[in-house]
């Protein structure tokens, strides 16, 4: 069995534009109304199944690093965009 590793970013849950869009999203899924498109495509584009957390995830690819003996990856945290709160590192097997 292998396991291989990933980076994610992800921006705050306290982001304001985020917070704003999420209050429509949550009223037009209780009012059981359509969502407006800005709102659809801001949460991924898949309707009353959008998933609220998707647009805290920040589109990001790091660099990989390898050595004698090690591979892995590296983040120049100068490099971070703007609102990046959180650095995940996944491994799954």
């Amino acid at each position: 069995m292998g396991m291989s590793t990933s980076v994610k970013l992800l921006k705050s849950k306290h982001d304001l534009e985020y917070k704003k869009n999420l209050k429509v999203l949550l009223a037009c899924k209780e009012a059981d109304v359509e969502l407006p498109k800005e709102i659809d495509e801001y949460f991924g584009g898949d309707g009353v199944d959008n998933d609220p957390e998707y647009p805290l995830e920040i589109d990001f690819k790091p660099t990989k690093y390898i050595d004698e003996c090690t591979d892995g990856y590296e983040i120049d945290v100068s490099l971070l965009p703007s609102g990046t709160k959180t650095i995940r590192f996944i491994n799954s097997y």
